[in-house]
């Protein structure tokens, strides 16, 4: 499931014996590869929960517009079927639009977080491999040994 943070680990293991500098452009090469694959649909889910909304006051207009055009027609005694008829319209609409927004939006809500808390995965694993390639790895664990030493 979280390809991301094994890539950077891999690229940090493939270049585990260059320099500290090779190493730690190729990480952030394969942190810029992943991070954006997992952020690419979100700012669609974005824009259907902020766009429903809108389509919905847009027929709540259409339907009261209906409403009112029914008012003219009847003149002093219109007909409650015909007023009724924009009135569903306008009521539907909203509805309608309301019922695309609020669970697109719960869901960029909850996928925006997911996608943060994994780019912070992807950012400790690559900040700890390195961390144990340049000292742990390199040293043959002399760091740790030393460490535990007793004086």
């Amino acid at each position: 499931m979280l390809v991301a943070p094994a890539a950077v680990v891999k690229a940090a293991l493939l270049n585990a014996d260059a320099g500290a500098e090779r190493m730690r452009l190729q990480v952030q090469e394969a942190a810029l590869n992943e991070i954006p694959a997992l952020e690419r649909r979100i700012s669609a889910l974005a824009v259907i929960a902020q766009v429903a909304p809108l389509a919905g006051i847009l027929g709540t207009v259409l339907g009261m517009i209906t409403t009112f055009a029914a008012f003219e027609q009847g003149g002093n005694y219109a007909m409650a079927s015909a007023l009724s008829r924009g009135m569903w319209q306008a009521l539907a609409a909203s509805a309608g639009g309301l019922l695309l927004a609020i669970p697109a939006q719960l869901a960029h809500h909850f996928l925006a977080a997911r996608v943060r808390a994994i780019v912070q995965d992807v950012e400790w694993s690559g900040n700890e491999i390195m961390k144990y390639l340049l000292t742990e790895y390199r040293e043959g664990g002399k760091a740790s040994r030393d460490d535990h030493a007793t004086p």
